[in-house]
Formats: C-alpha cells, structure tokens, sequence
C-alpha cells in the first residue's frame, strides 16, 4: 500500500513540474498551451496522470490530485487555471 501511495505521488509530482514548464516556460511559442488558453489541457493531464499511475500500479486518483497541485504550484498566479477550472465546470455540469 506505501509502494502504491509513494508511485502516486511521483508519478503526479513528476508530470505536474513537467506539464507546469511546458505549458508556461517552454522556449517553443507552440508547446506554450497556456497562451493559447485551450481548456482540453485539464483533460489529458488527468487522464495522463491517472493512466500512467495505474500502468505502474500505483493510485491513480492520488497522482491526478498531486499533478493538479504541482501544476498550479509552477505559475499560481497565471489566468489560464482559469480557464481549464471553467473547462472541467462544464464537463462536470455536462455529466450529472
């Protein structure tokens, strides 16, 4: 159970410095998503990190936790968090 807890959140803190650089600092205009303000980001980083953990037997709902975290950690202040909480609002209110 440890073992599956520490490759949670690994595998989240890993993927959300990773995501935070490229979609904030990354030195190529196209890979920086957050100028574009696409909300599908908030998406494949949740599915990523769910996928990932679990493909390494680790929990992936931790791993989504730890990676939303760790990705709003690298630029707190940024108004594209903005963005991919209203995109996550709708799929939500989609889904009920």
């Amino acid at each position: 159970m440890l073992v599956r807890i520490a490759v949670g959140v690994a595998v989240g803190l890993a993927l959300g410095l990773l995501l935070g650089r490229v979609l904030f600092r990354s030195r190529s205009r196209s890979l920086r998503l957050a100028e574009q303000g696409e909300g599908f980001v908030a998406l494949a980083a949740t599915f990523l990190a769910y996928g990932l953990a679990e493909a390494l037997h680790g929990y992936g709902f931790l791993a989504v936790f730890v990676t939303a975290c760790a990705l709003r950690r690298s630029e707190h202040s940024h108004g594209y968090h903005q963005v991919m909480h209203g995109f996550v609002e709708q799929i939500e209110l989609r889904l009920l």
